[in-house]
Formats: C-alpha cells, structure tokens, sequence
C-alpha cells in the first residue's frame, strides 16, 4: 500500500516543491500545445464531440510530469533533505528585524538607483559622442 514517507514533517517545502513541480508542467504543456502545428480537428461521430490531436501528446506529458512530482514528493532522499532543510530554515537561521531589513532595502535601492543613473549617463556621452565623430559635415557627399 501507497504512504506518504513521514507524513505532516516538511509540509511547506515538500508542499511547494509539488506545486512548482506542477505548474512548470502545466507551462511546458502550454508550451508544447502552441508549438505543435494546428490541424483540423478530429470529430468523435457518436456524441459528435471536436477532439484536437495534440491532446494525444500533451496529456502524456503532463500525466509523466506529475507522476515525476508525486514521487518526488514521496521519495525517502528528498523528504528528508527538504524536511531537514524546513527545520533549518525554522530553528538555525537568524532572520533580521524589520528595522534591519528595511535598511538593507533601501541600501540596495539607492545603489540599484545610482548605477543606473551612472550607466544612463556614460551611455549619453558616448552616444554623443559617437554622433559628433560620425557625422558628416553639410555639404559633402
């Protein structure tokens, strides 16, 4: 019989772990669906239903890809690494106050700001620069 490996320890990691799991294979399926050509539907004559071949493809996929989640989701390796790192995460790391942490934003706002300011600035000069080397005067063919 089917148990999920030390059920309710690494609820959030393993939690978030399945749910990207899926909603990349949702993406790729997406994905797969706008490139795979378009052709006619086929229609099922007894309930007269449209049927798009490319549901023949992408559902393998998607069932293979959620398949892939679930075991990894119950595989022994990585319960415990993800249920070791959840209880890191909770008891060995020093998360920083808000007081800390509004500092540091602002730290990395400001520079992200000035960088930018400095990138936009030395990319004019050089722009203008390049105008004034590159032009021809009036007059000359």
């Amino acid at each position: 019989m089917w148990r999920i490996y030390k059920e309710g320890q690494g609820k959030w990691a393993r939690g978030l772990t399945a749910f990207v799991i899926a909603i990349t294979a949702i993406f790729a399926v997406a994905s797969l669906h706008d490139a795979l050509p378009v052709r006619e539907p086929w229609t099922i004559p007894v309930v007269n239903w449209s049927f798009d071949y490319r549901w023949v493809f992408e559902a393998p996929v998607l069932v293979a890809a959620l398949i892939c989640g679930v075991w990894l989701y119950n595989r022994r390796e990585t319960a415990e690494f993800l249920i070791e790192t959840e209880n890191e995460l909770k008891t060995k790391v020093t998360w920083p106050s808000r007081r800390e942490e509004v500092n540091a934003s602002t730290v990395v706002v400001v520079t992200v700001l000035l960088v930018g300011i400095l990138i936009f600035s030395v990319d004019s000069l050089l722009a203008w620069v390049q105008g004034w080397v590159f032009t021809t005067p009036k007059g000359t063919p």
